[in-house]
């Protein structure tokens, strides 16, 4: 899914992430992440250990995020202030 779209479907691919763990790949030009449930990434759990952003925030910002996220900058995305998914670089989360 392009950025565009994912920006625009956000909050339903966090709720899809958070209750049911589906994890979705994200692409911005050769940019690539993935919207994954912080079960993929327990680390991002820490308060501050990564850069986190209130969903209508991300939203806004979504395309820089995703970048940010491909460049091997996990973002954590979360409702109120309570994180309920993470960006993750898509090379490395796949291992290749």
């Amino acid at each position: 899914m392009n950025a565009t779209e994912a920006r625009t479907e956000l909050f339903a691919l966090v709720k899809s992430a958070d209750n049911d763990g589906v994890t979705t790949l994200i692409h911005k030009r050769e940019d690539r992440a993935l919207l994954a449930p912080l079960d993929r990434f327990p680390a991002a759990r820490k308060v501050d250990a990564f850069p986190s952003h209130a969903l209508s925030a991300a939203q806004k910002d979504f395309g820089d995020l995703v970048s940010r996220a491909a460049q091997g900058q996990p973002q954590v995305l979360r409702r109120s202030r309570t994180p309920v998914t993470v960006l993750l670089p898509a090379d490395a989360a796949s291992g290749s």
